[in-house]
């Protein structure tokens, strides 16, 4: 039998409230029922509405305070109450789609656990909706700058590694490793093709599969954004592992698929899926 699923925003009076205008206002939280138990977490309302800035200033008709506190996730009672009745854009919107995205979080574990334990819901909620492009990036950028410090040792005081040593320590200790692993990758591939090769011939190849994978995945971001269109709809707007697990891999698999095989693009998907389970744990 489903679990019963009952979610609701609400404002946290226990915290201290920040007074304007005659209100009081206070963070936005939800409150969770699942099965008969309860959870409150914070909203992540004030994260989704970063790229909805302009809107939130039509909304507020240029009031910069009141765009600032709703811009925090601060709101006041009589403000709910107005979002909610007239569905204000794009608060209204990413407030029901929170709760949507917050049911199949639970929806997910469940099934997956056969009974949902309510314990820990809002770092699983952080970790499927975070941008998955993101978390595959890092752990790749993570794993490949360690193994070149595996290398570095392993060729610094080998005479026939003399080449191999020069390129490694190049490559940890001049290139900028503060941008993402696609753009120094890309940036490589082009301007030190050769070099980044002999470097690749010596990684393991679980990782060297993860990079073909991500960066075969990346050439497919901005179609994907287009065909799930969040922004317009006021959702929120990350490419999150939900998406993954409802659309984005079936999607690849046909895509990858017609352009490299259907055995490669299973391989290429099955190593981002790895990936991502290993990083967020959403299914765990």
């Amino acid at each position: 039998m489903k679990e019963p699923i009952s979610i609701r925003h609400y404002l946290n009076r226990k915290i201290k409230p920040v007074l304007y205008d005659a209100g009081k206002f206070y963070p936005l939280g939800l409150v969770i029922h699942v099965n008969g138990k309860e959870a409150k977490i914070n909203s992540r309302l004030g994260e989704y509405l970063k790229i909805y800035t302009g809107h939130v200033e039509r909304l507020t008709k240029g009031n910069q305070e009141l765009a600032r506190l709703f811009n925090a996730g601060l709101f006041s009672e009589r403000w709910l109450t107005i979002i909610n009745k007239e569905k204000k854009f794009p608060l209204f919107h990413l407030m029901s789609d929170e709760i949507s995205v917050l049911k199949k979080v639970v929806e997910l574990r469940s099934s997956n656990k056969g009974k949902f334990t309510i314990s820990h819901i809002g770092s699983l909620y952080e970790n499927c909706v975070k941008e998955i492009t993101d978390i595959i990036d890092d752990f790749i950028k993570s794993s490949f700058r360690e193994e070149l410090k595996v290398l570095f040792l392993k060729s610094i005081d080998s005479p026939d590694k003399k080449e191999i040593f020069r390129i490694v320590n190049y490559f940890i200790h001049f290139l900028d490793w503060n941008h993402s692993f696609y753009t120094l990758y890309d940036e490589t591939s082009e301007i030190m093709p050769g070099e980044l090769r002999k470097v690749e011939s010596h990684l393991p190849k679980d990782l060297r599969l993860s990079v073909k994978a991500y960066t075969a995945f990346y050439t497919y971001i901005n179609p994907l954004k287009r065909f799930f269109e969040k922004r317009e709809q006021g959702r929120i707007a990350t490419l999150s592992y939900l998406d993954w697990q409802s659309d984005i891999k079936e999607l690849l698999i046909r895509q990858f698929g017609s352009m490299m095989g259907k055995k490669t693009a299973v391989l290429y998907v099955n190593r981002l899926d790895e990936i991502l389970d290993r990083c967020l744990a959403c299914e765990e």
